[in-house]
């Protein structure tokens, strides 16, 4: 748990800051301040933007919840050392990680309609600050 709870730690802080960042970018280029590159070919240019850190992907949605959850890992690792009581464990935390999501979706929500084409850049500088706390903190 020693070496793995910081090892997790840092990478669910990297990978936060990775998606942060390509959101951030992806607003910068829908807003009109970056100018898009342009290819050759449109089937190789729609392939280069399908990126795996793309905000709305399932692909991203995986990998932002697994950057989440190695923070959870490595706190699951200190608490199997203590023997608590498995299953409480896992629905407790299951419930609380769920409704935390939950009001983050809806303040997300409220954010977009607060703020329109600003609300994604926003988020993804959201998304950067998590993951540095995480990272520094």
């Amino acid at each position: 748990g020693r070496i793995a709870g910081p090892l997790a730690g840092v990478i669910g802080a990297l990978v936060l800051m990775a998606i942060g960042l390509s959101v951030i970018w992806k607003s910068l280029k829908e807003l009109g301040y970056v100018k898009a590159a342009s290819f050759s070919g449109a089937p190789a240019a729609r392939r280069q933007e399908q990126s795996i850190l793309a905000s709305d992907t399932f692909g991203s949605l995986l990998l932002l919840g697994g950057s989440v959850s190695l923070d959870a890992l490595s706190v699951g690792f200190g608490l199997g050392a203590l023997q608590v009581d498995l299953w409480l464990t896992v629905i407790t935390m299951g419930v609380i990680a769920g409704l935390m999501t939950l009001t983050g979706l809806l303040c997300g929500r409220i954010l977009n309609r607060t703020f329109g084409r600003w609300a994604e850049m926003i988020g993804g500088v959201i998304l950067v600050a998590v993951g540095l706390k995480l990272l520094f903190v």
